[in-house]
């Protein structure tokens, strides 16, 4: 797809257009797909995790290595953001059998756990090479349907309209994770095999999550709060991290927050239902409503959510 133009003795390399890509055949799409940007040159240019060594210990992991973890069930499985950095989506099966796929954009700090499972039907998650608003846009590599990651909602394709289902997640340490889990927790093992293990360590990224940069266009955008300021979407409020102060911190009405291993989960119910700080244990009994609420940086939850309020709930 990334054709190399040879002029005299240099090579120019032409950047990649949507039309180089598969998905555009006539598929019915719910967004105009002028705000489809490429990112990359062809599907999988960034290579998912797709047959994943699960380890009952944190092997090769630094006890103050950031992880995203995932809930299902009785189980947690966690994978490490340098990890998740270079290669986006682990796709796996629980012993159970059920699908599942933590997925995380690093330009624009979303993170979800997923059942791979629309209308019956497994969908083996990969990266598009495309864009929304400077956000990762997933696809089945079966159906070549697109998904947006912000929103875990299909966007163009067979499912066009439907919703990813959610399991929670949480982005905490190696030492919280353990000390305040407990429990078994099964890490990613950075054995994967793949050439980009050599950045294991590292992030990719360098300074970007400091700084006011945006790689790629945005449908709507304002200075409301600094562009990169790490915020929740729920129920049509943006509300900043650091504005959640206590634990378990009343948002509005019903709804509650509360910190597992230090990062604030959404419920709705009496928060002194809660079972002692326990996200494994409330997974397990369903004594309360989980409620999903995309982490994200400031610019993303407003270049898809423009006409959404500002709120900081008063805990």
């Amino acid at each position: 797809m990334r054709v190399l133009i040879s002029t005299g003795g240099g090579v120019l390399v032409r950047r990649p257009k949507r039309e180089d890509f598969p998905y555009f055949n006539g598929s019915e799409s719910s967004i105009d797909i002028e705000d489809l940007v490429p990112g990359c040159a062809r599907p999988d240019c960034i290579p998912s995790i797709d047959n994943p060594k699960w380890l009952d210990s944190p092997e090769g992991y630094s006890s103050n290595e950031e992880v995203i973890a995932l809930f299902y069930e009785d189980d947690v499985f966690a994978v490490s953001k340098f990890v998740l950095n270079v290669h986006e989506i682990v796709n796996f099966e629980h012993e159970d059998g059920t699908p599942l796929a933590i997925t995380y954009c690093p330009l624009c700090q979303t993170e979800k756990g997923y059942l791979r499972l629309i209308e019956e039907e497994v969908v083996e998650l990969g990266v598009s090479g495309l864009l929304w608003n400077s956000a990762l846009v997933l696809y089945d590599r079966k159906s070549l349907s697109l998904f947006s990651q912000a929103i875990s909602k299909c966007i163009l394709g067979k499912y066009n309209g439907s919703h990813l289902i959610e399991f929670p997640v949480i982005d905490t340490t190696v030492e919280k994770l353990i000390n305040e889990i407990g429990g078994s927790i099964r890490f990613l093992s950075k054995d994967t095999g793949s050439r980009r293990a050599k950045n294991y360590s590292s992030n990719p990224y360098g300074d970007y999550g400091n700084t006011d940069s945006v790689y790629f266009p945005l449908k709507h955008t304002d200075n409301a709060l600094p562009k990169k300021e790490r915020v929740f979407v729920l129920r049509e409020m943006i509300i900043p991290q650091d504005s959640i102060t206590s634990d378990p911190c009343p948002v509005k009405g019903s709804i509650f927050s509360a910190k597992i291993a230090g990062f604030p989960v959404f419920f709705r119910g009496n928060p002194v239902q809660f079972p002692g700080g326990s996200l494994r244990k409330f997974v397990a009994d369903n004594s309360l409503e989980w409620l999903p609420a995309d982490y994200c940086f400031y610019f993303t939850a407003r270049a898809y959510h423009p006409k959404f309020d500002i709120f900081r709930p008063r805990c």
